[in-house]
Protein backbone atom coordinates (compact mmCIF):
# COMPACT_ATOMS: atom_id res chain seq x y z
CA UNK A 1 0.00 0.00 0.00
CA UNK A 2 1.13 3.65 -0.56
CA UNK A 3 2.07 5.25 2.40
CA UNK A 4 2.33 9.20 2.93
CA UNK A 5 3.71 10.46 5.92
CA UNK A 6 2.66 13.80 8.07
CA UNK A 7 4.90 16.57 7.11
CA UNK A 8 7.52 16.72 10.32
CA UNK A 9 7.53 13.56 11.41
CA UNK A 10 10.97 11.86 12.20
CA UNK A 11 11.92 9.33 9.51
CA UNK A 12 12.66 5.88 9.66
CA UNK A 13 10.11 3.17 11.09
CA UNK A 14 8.59 5.60 13.36
CA UNK A 15 6.82 7.65 10.47
CA UNK A 16 3.06 7.59 10.61
CA UNK A 17 0.55 7.03 8.05
CA UNK A 18 -1.35 10.33 7.23
CA UNK A 19 -4.95 9.95 7.56
CA UNK A 20 -7.20 10.00 4.74
CA UNK A 21 -7.73 12.52 2.28
CA UNK A 22 -4.38 14.71 3.93
CA UNK A 23 -1.72 16.20 1.38
CA UNK A 24 0.63 18.65 1.37
CA UNK A 25 2.13 19.56 -2.24
CA UNK A 26 4.47 21.54 -0.79
CA UNK A 27 6.68 19.10 1.41
CA UNK A 28 7.70 15.58 0.16
CA UNK A 29 7.01 12.36 2.12
CA UNK A 30 9.69 13.52 5.03
CA UNK A 31 8.22 17.03 5.99
CA UNK A 32 11.01 18.63 3.84
CA UNK A 33 10.29 21.73 1.59
CA UNK A 34 9.54 20.39 -2.08
CA UNK A 35 9.29 22.21 -5.29
CA UNK A 36 8.46 20.18 -8.69
CA UNK A 37 8.54 23.18 -10.90
CA UNK A 38 5.01 23.99 -11.37
CA UNK A 39 3.58 23.69 -7.27
CA UNK A 40 5.16 27.05 -5.77
CA UNK A 41 3.99 28.45 -8.98
CA UNK A 42 0.98 27.48 -8.76
CA UNK A 43 0.50 29.21 -4.92
CA UNK A 44 1.38 31.97 -6.16
CA UNK A 45 -0.62 32.39 -9.02
CA UNK A 46 -3.48 31.73 -6.62
CA UNK A 47 -2.81 34.68 -4.60
CA UNK A 48 -2.70 37.19 -7.10
CA UNK A 49 -6.21 37.83 -8.12
CA UNK A 50 -6.63 39.18 -4.54
CA UNK A 51 -3.83 40.96 -4.99
CA UNK A 52 -4.63 42.72 -8.29
CA UNK A 53 -8.11 43.31 -6.70
CA UNK A 54 -6.83 45.78 -3.96
CA UNK A 55 -4.57 47.18 -6.51
CA UNK A 56 -7.50 47.78 -8.65
CA UNK A 57 -9.09 49.81 -5.94
CA UNK A 58 -6.37 51.42 -4.71
CA UNK A 59 -6.01 52.96 -8.88
CA UNK A 60 -10.00 53.67 -8.94
CA UNK A 61 -10.00 55.32 -5.99
CA UNK A 62 -7.07 57.38 -6.98
CA UNK A 63 -8.21 58.05 -10.45
CA UNK A 64 -11.33 59.56 -9.38
CA UNK A 65 -10.43 61.32 -7.02
CA UNK A 66 -7.94 62.76 -9.81
CA UNK A 67 -10.86 62.95 -12.34
CA UNK A 68 -13.24 64.92 -10.34
CA UNK A 69 -11.84 68.00 -10.13
CA UNK A 70 -11.36 68.01 -14.28
CA UNK A 71 -15.33 67.41 -15.02
CA UNK A 72 -18.18 69.00 -14.74
CA UNK A 73 -20.69 66.43 -14.46
CA UNK A 74 -21.60 62.71 -15.68
CA UNK A 75 -24.40 61.61 -17.64
CA UNK A 76 -25.92 58.83 -19.79
CA UNK A 77 -25.30 60.72 -23.42
CA UNK A 78 -27.43 60.24 -26.50
CA UNK A 79 -26.53 60.35 -29.79
CA UNK A 80 -27.74 63.56 -31.47
CA UNK A 81 -28.16 62.98 -34.65
CA UNK A 82 -30.54 59.82 -33.36
CA UNK A 83 -32.24 62.34 -31.32
CA UNK A 84 -32.80 64.77 -33.27
CA UNK A 85 -34.13 62.38 -35.88
CA UNK A 86 -36.90 62.27 -33.58
CA UNK A 87 -36.95 65.12 -31.97
CA UNK A 88 -35.61 68.02 -34.42
CA UNK A 89 -34.69 71.08 -31.77
CA UNK A 90 -36.16 73.96 -32.54
CA UNK A 91 -34.80 77.13 -30.53
CA UNK A 92 -31.90 79.11 -31.25
CA UNK A 93 -28.77 76.80 -29.96
CA UNK A 94 -29.25 73.30 -30.38
CA UNK A 95 -27.26 71.33 -27.31
CA UNK A 96 -24.56 69.63 -28.66
CA UNK A 97 -24.10 66.73 -26.58
CA UNK A 98 -27.64 65.82 -25.39
CA UNK A 99 -27.89 63.11 -21.97
CA UNK A 100 -29.81 62.34 -18.96
CA UNK A 101 -27.22 64.06 -16.45
CA UNK A 102 -26.16 61.76 -13.29
CA UNK A 103 -24.28 63.89 -11.25
CA UNK A 104 -22.98 67.99 -11.31
CA UNK A 105 -20.09 68.25 -9.98
CA UNK A 106 -19.57 65.14 -8.11
CA UNK A 107 -17.10 64.52 -5.30
CA UNK A 108 -15.06 60.91 -6.06
CA UNK A 109 -18.17 58.89 -4.56
CA UNK A 110 -20.06 60.28 -7.39
CA UNK A 111 -17.56 58.87 -10.54
CA UNK A 112 -17.94 55.38 -11.38
CA UNK A 113 -15.03 54.68 -13.59
CA UNK A 114 -15.62 51.11 -14.09
CA UNK A 115 -19.27 51.99 -15.62
CA UNK A 116 -17.77 54.43 -18.32
CA UNK A 117 -19.59 53.84 -21.28
CA UNK A 118 -22.15 51.40 -19.80
CA UNK A 119 -25.53 51.38 -21.46
CA UNK A 120 -28.93 52.78 -19.79
CA UNK A 121 -32.36 52.44 -21.37
CA UNK A 122 -34.00 55.75 -21.89
CA UNK A 123 -37.54 56.15 -22.23
CA UNK A 124 -38.57 59.65 -23.24
CA UNK A 125 -42.27 60.34 -21.94
CA UNK A 126 -42.98 63.27 -22.08
CA UNK A 127 -41.75 67.35 -24.23
CA UNK A 128 -41.88 70.57 -22.92
CA UNK A 129 -41.24 74.14 -24.64
CA UNK A 130 -41.74 77.18 -23.50
CA UNK A 131 -39.68 79.21 -26.26
CA UNK A 132 -36.69 79.09 -23.42
CA UNK A 133 -35.92 76.01 -22.74
CA UNK A 134 -36.97 72.76 -24.90
CA UNK A 135 -36.82 69.05 -23.46
CA UNK A 136 -37.86 65.77 -22.78
CA UNK A 137 -38.71 63.97 -19.74
CA UNK A 138 -37.55 60.05 -19.47
CA UNK A 139 -37.66 57.45 -17.72
CA UNK A 140 -34.12 55.34 -17.07
CA UNK A 141 -33.13 51.96 -16.43
CA UNK A 142 -28.98 51.59 -15.98
CA UNK A 143 -27.44 48.89 -16.19
CA UNK A 144 -25.22 49.65 -12.81
CA UNK A 145 -26.95 49.51 -9.48
CA UNK A 146 -25.18 52.25 -8.02
CA UNK A 147 -25.57 55.21 -10.82
CA UNK A 148 -29.27 54.04 -11.07
CA UNK A 149 -29.44 54.51 -7.57
CA UNK A 150 -27.80 58.12 -7.69
CA UNK A 151 -29.98 59.07 -10.41
CA UNK A 152 -32.89 57.77 -7.94
CA UNK A 153 -31.75 59.85 -5.16
CA UNK A 154 -31.15 63.49 -7.20
CA UNK A 155 -32.80 66.15 -5.54
CA UNK A 156 -32.50 69.64 -6.16
CA UNK A 157 -33.79 73.44 -4.88
CA UNK A 158 -36.84 74.45 -6.29
CA UNK A 159 -37.98 78.18 -7.11
CA UNK A 160 -39.47 77.59 -3.17
CA UNK A 161 -36.60 76.63 -1.55
CA UNK A 162 -37.86 73.55 -1.22
CA UNK A 163 -35.69 70.52 -2.05
CA UNK A 164 -37.21 68.00 -4.53
CA UNK A 165 -36.52 65.18 -6.79
CA UNK A 166 -35.29 66.69 -10.11
CA UNK A 167 -36.91 64.70 -12.93
CA UNK A 168 -34.58 62.67 -15.43
CA UNK A 169 -34.81 65.15 -19.06
CA UNK A 170 -32.39 65.78 -21.71
CA UNK A 171 -32.44 69.10 -22.98
CA UNK A 172 -32.99 69.73 -26.75
CA UNK A 173 -32.64 73.29 -27.32
CA UNK A 174 -32.38 76.34 -25.98
CA UNK A 175 -32.72 80.52 -26.23
CA UNK A 176 -29.91 82.89 -26.39
CA UNK A 177 -30.60 84.17 -22.74
CA UNK A 178 -30.88 80.86 -20.69
CA UNK A 179 -29.35 77.56 -19.39
CA UNK A 180 -29.93 74.22 -19.53
CA UNK A 181 -30.43 73.83 -15.78
CA UNK A 182 -34.43 75.63 -16.49
CA UNK A 183 -35.02 72.63 -18.66
CA UNK A 184 -36.22 70.38 -15.41
CA UNK A 185 -39.00 73.48 -14.69
CA UNK A 186 -40.75 72.81 -18.20
CA UNK A 187 -44.07 71.73 -17.51
CA UNK A 188 -43.75 68.34 -20.24
CA UNK A 189 -46.82 67.31 -21.91
CA UNK A 190 -47.03 63.42 -22.23
CA UNK A 191 -46.41 61.82 -25.35
CA UNK A 192 -48.87 59.72 -26.83
CA UNK A 193 -46.56 56.82 -27.74
CA UNK A 194 -43.39 57.28 -25.02
CA UNK A 195 -39.65 56.77 -27.66
CA UNK A 196 -37.15 54.12 -26.82
CA UNK A 197 -33.80 55.57 -26.50
CA UNK A 198 -30.13 54.59 -25.49
CA UNK A 199 -27.26 56.29 -23.52
CA UNK A 200 -23.95 55.85 -22.46
CA UNK A 201 -22.74 56.78 -19.39
CA UNK A 202 -19.73 59.52 -19.66
CA UNK A 203 -17.83 61.85 -18.18
CA UNK A 204 -18.26 65.93 -19.56
CA UNK A 205 -14.49 67.21 -19.09
CA UNK A 206 -13.93 71.06 -18.36
CA UNK A 207 -12.57 71.26 -21.56
CA UNK A 208 -15.50 69.90 -23.63
CA UNK A 209 -14.58 66.44 -24.58
CA UNK A 210 -15.93 63.16 -23.24
CA UNK A 211 -14.67 61.04 -21.28
CA UNK A 212 -15.70 56.83 -22.24
CA UNK A 213 -13.41 54.62 -20.77
CA UNK A 214 -11.46 54.25 -17.79
CA UNK A 215 -8.14 54.48 -19.73
CA UNK A 216 -8.52 57.87 -21.01
CA UNK A 217 -8.16 58.88 -17.30
CA UNK A 218 -5.84 57.04 -16.44
CA UNK A 219 -3.72 58.72 -19.38
CA UNK A 220 -5.05 61.90 -18.45
CA UNK A 221 -3.23 61.48 -14.78
CA UNK A 222 0.19 60.30 -16.42
CA UNK A 223 0.50 62.84 -18.42
CA UNK A 224 -0.54 65.56 -16.28
CA UNK A 225 -3.23 66.65 -17.67
CA UNK A 226 -4.75 70.11 -16.74
CA UNK A 227 -7.28 72.59 -17.88
CA UNK A 228 -6.56 76.39 -17.29
CA UNK A 229 -10.32 77.29 -18.75
CA UNK A 230 -13.77 75.93 -18.79
CA UNK A 231 -16.26 75.93 -21.52
CA UNK A 232 -20.08 76.51 -21.36
CA UNK A 233 -21.61 72.91 -21.88
CA UNK A 234 -24.78 74.55 -22.73
CA UNK A 235 -23.09 76.70 -25.79
CA UNK A 236 -20.42 74.57 -27.57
Amino acid sequence: MHKEYIPGDSHGSEQRELPNGYANSYTDKFGEAFDNGSNFDEKIEADEPETASFESIAEDRELADYIKDKIIYTGFFIDQKELHDKFPPTLYHAIRDPHVTVSYRPDAKGVFLDALNDEARIRVIGYGNNGENEGLLAEVIADNPAIQKNLQDNIGISDDIETKPIPAHITLSIDEHTSAYSTRKLNFRPLKTPVELTGNYKLFCKDGTLISDKKAVREMKQNGFNTNREVDPDRI
